[in-house]
């Protein structure tokens, strides 16, 4: 598939993502596999192309889509049931896919940012040693997962 070899990133989706009732209040199984493939070429803040030639192109395989008209068929399904919102930037249509959270180590970005952008808190933490002297405070990588557990706490 041409359309999503620009997009050489692991994705995960999540088992939660079956019992969704949004996701399953789709009309045909055709649309939620085109959901899927957007989850699948979205960018790491769940930004994806919206224009309609890029979507016959991401969903003419997968969900045996030919033509316009079908693309803007399912990307209205998938806006009414609120699995994506679209946005305009650079003159170019786009969509937003709204509750994206991939725990992801670092972020790239490769379309404009949309509304909804939340930046990530840093992965970095400044702590001090036992003085406070510039010279022995240290800066320690934090991963997301221990930055999110130390919240909890």
């Amino acid at each position: 598939m041409r359309a999503a070899s620009a997009y050489k990133r692991q994705r995960s989706i999540r088992v939660e993502l079956l019992d969704s009732d949004r996701w399953l209040g789709l009309p045909s199984p055709k649309h939620r596999l085109a959901f899927v493939a957007l989850l699948l070429v979205a960018d790491d803040y769940g930004n994806v192309e919206g224009g309609t030639g890029f979507l016959v192109r991401l969903w003419r395989d997968p969900c045996g889509i030919s033509g316009n008209d079908a693309a803007v068929e399912i990307a209205t399904s998938l806006q009414k049931a609120d699995l994506i919102q679209p946005y305009d930037a650079d003159g170019k249509r786009w969509y937003h896919i709204p509750r994206y959270q991939q725990r992801i180590r670092s972020i790239i970005r490769r379309v404009p940012p949309s509304p909804w952008d939340v930046e990530p808190e840093t992965p970095y933490e400044s702590t001090s040693g036992p003085s406070d002297s510039p010279r022995s405070a240290a800066v320690r990588r934090v991963s997301p997962h221990s930055a999110a557990f130390r919240r909890l706490k």
